[in-house]
């Protein structure tokens, strides 16, 4: 299945590894990475995570490992679209589904 980093995701995305860079260089490669792994076990069985409280269409993995961040995405015929990387203390729902 293919990937679509939607717009907003992408900002959030990068916005996180703005705020890693300055808690710590070393963290940058740890958020990538665990990003990249979880975006991947995503793609392999999109239809296996819960859908998002409230909706009906988008989908969440929750966050695991060392960073809070939970991938927040739509599944289409085509590709799956991310729309979030939502960090827990930004107010729920944020991302308010496809951007």
């Amino acid at each position: 299945m293919r990937l679509v980093i939607e717009p907003g995701a992408a900002k959030d995305f990068d916005a996180a590894v703005n705020w890693y860079a300055r808690v710590g260089r070393d963290l940058v490669a740890g958020f990538v990475a665990e990003m990249e792994r979880r975006v991947a076990e995503v793609l392999a069985a999109p239809e296996s995570y819960p859908f998002a409280p409230d909706q009906r269409d988008v989908r969440q993995a929750p966050a695991t490992g060392r960073f809070p961040h939970a991938i927040v995405f739509v599944v289409r015929r085509d590709a799956v679209h991310v729309v979030a990387f939502a960090h827990p203390r930004r107010r729920p729902g944020y991302w308010g589904g496809p951007r």
